[in-house]
């Protein structure tokens, strides 16, 4: 590696590389206003690839000139890792969910009394007429639905 090589290619998030001035600290030399979070990807010559948010902001004396570009590198490579198993649990979930008929939820009742549904799948749709959104945001759109007299049997 020769001397101002650097041991990665910066990559956006779509895997394109990023242009040199683009790069956040160059950014900020050339614009002067601070970036925050810039997602991006290491692409080190072993093969391997980390996951990043580079942040930059300018450092100004007591005249307003810029004297020096601070920059913080985070590593999210495993953030992003853990978020997209979630994702992908969650899709497979979903696809569980539509295979059954009628609806599937998740119900929770609080020690306080309160019920609600943190989870229920789009058969919701068929049998009440409600999306699955408007059953999670509102427990009465099912509630209000039973007859009062077997309420208490809930």
């Amino acid at each position: 590696m020769a001397i101002g090589e650097w041991p990665w290619i910066t990559q956006y998030p779509d895997g394109t590389p990023v242009p040199r001035d683009d790069l956040p600290f160059f950014r900020v030399l050339r614009t002067g206003e601070p970036v925050f979070d810039a997602p991006l990807i290491y692409a080190l010559h072993d093969g391997r690839t980390l996951r990043v948010r580079a942040s930059a902001a300018p450092l100004r004396d007591a005249a307003g000139r810029m004297t020096t570009v601070v920059q913080t590198v985070e590593d999210v490579t495993e953030r992003v890792r853990t978020e997209q198993a979630l994702l992908a649990s969650e899709e497979k979930l979903r696809h569980i969910a539509q295979a059954f008929p009628g609806a599937v939820y998740q119900f929770f009742l609080t020690p306080a009394g309160e019920m609600r549904f943190t989870y229920i799948s789009e058969g919701v749709r068929e049998l009440i007429g409600a999306s699955p959104d408007e059953v999670v945001a509102d427990f009465n759109v099912v509630w209000d639905m039973i007859v009062a007299e077997y309420r208490d049997l809930v």
